[in-house]
């Protein structure tokens, strides 16, 4: 399980380049408005959506504001997995983006990549492993099997 960390990060990793690369360009065209009419500033250029009279300027003011916020998460989302190979990996395991993970996973191809990276979480997770089961056994047989007491 170990060697598949590194690809779980690439895979995932993959995932949220394609999904932050697609909501910016849907985002795009309103940056460009943004960026002429509103000093570039897309929460003012949402507010004068949402303060607009007509009906379909509110409703659009929703869908800027839900493109936005996926492009902010898939932003946060690539600067965390900038931070180097160990906290990537921690942030996948541990806090990545409920619904991009289960993307990922649905998806998942099992492959190992055959690199230091994998090879060093694959040799880590397998001593842990084994620490784990030897402790487990030791102490099973610590109550299972009757202790020899000295005779005095």
């Amino acid at each position: 399980m170990g060697l598949q960390v590194p690809s779980l990060v690439d895979q995932y990793s993959k995932r949220v380049d394609a999904h932050y690369n697609e909501a910016s360009q849907n985002l795009a065209g309103f940056q460009t408005t943004s960026d002429r009419y509103f000093n570039s500033s897309i929460e003012k250029l949402i507010e004068h959506y949402s303060n607009s009279e007509d009906a379909v300027f509110r409703q659009d003011a929703d869908n800027i504001q839900s493109i936005y916020q996926r492009v902010s998460l898939y932003q946060a989302e690539k600067e965390a997995l900038s931070q180097g190979a160990f906290f990537a990996a921690m942030h996948v395991l541990f806090q990545s983006d409920n619904l991009l993970m289960d993307e990922t996973l649905n998806q998942y191809s099992y492959v190992i990549l055959l690199n230091p990276q994998a090879l060093v979480w694959g040799l880590l997770s397998a001593f842990l492993l084994a620490v784990l089961v030897e402790s487990l056994l030791r102490g099973l047989l610590r109550f299972c099997v009757p202790q020899k007491r000295g005779v005095q």
